[in-house]
């Protein structure tokens, strides 16, 4: 059966069928049922034989990103709001990354492509300083809340001229506790700069 054919058969346009197909989307389960349809199986064959096939692994080196919208966000926060493209990209590119700005501003807006190299996400955690399975594993809250607390503790220490200190180096923190402490931090040196 050629993709014109099944196009035909599942009842998709060509322009929703292609960009699935490239990995801009994602199928989703009716699109499932229409493809088991097209090929007289079940949508359980179907699944079965598409993760046989999946090739998020070391030898793709790419992964697909399930949720954009919180790779952007988490981006985003890592650069920081002042941080210029330029240098953040050159920063990448030192860490290994090959990347272009415009690339970069598109995974910032959540409208890059749903697969993104490894190399890219390892360099930006790198970069960052930051665990690279903060922006691999994009459905875990607990994880990322502990991660940007410490951030943001590091970063409240650079702004009020402290050295830095590991926030591990405090013990057994919660992100509550670190967000708290980070706010008394700035707090005083609002008060300093007043």
């Amino acid at each position: 059966m050629t993709n014109v054919e099944l196009i035909r058969q599942a009842d998709f346009s060509p322009n929703y069928f292609y960009m699935r197909l490239r990995g801009d989307a994602l199928f989703d389960t009716n699109d499932i049922d229409k493809l088991a349809t097209a090929f007289g199986v079940s949508p359980a064959d179907v699944i079965v034989l598409a993760t046989s096939l999946s090739d998020d692994d070391e030898e793709s080196g790419t992964i697909t990103i399930t949720d954009s919208a919180e790779l952007a966000r988490r981006l985003r926060f890592l650069s920081g709001p002042d941080a210029p493209t330029e240098s953040v990209v050159k920063g990448l590119i030192q860490a290994g990354a090959e990347v272009t700005a415009a690339a970069w501003d598109a995974l910032l807006a959540g409208s890059g492509p749903r697969r993104v190299a490894v190399s890219l996400l390892s360099a930006a955690a790198e970069h960052f300083g930051v665990d690279l399975s903060y922006l691999t594993e994009l459905q875990g809250t607990d994880s990322a809340a502990q991660v940007e607390a410490e951030v943001s503790f590091q970063r409240a220490l650079r702004d009020s001229g402290a050295t830095a200190v590991a926030a591990r180096a405090l013990g057994d923190v919660s992100p509550g506790a670190l967000i708290a402490i980070t706010q008394a931090i700035r707090s005083i040196e609002k008060g300093r700069q007043e």
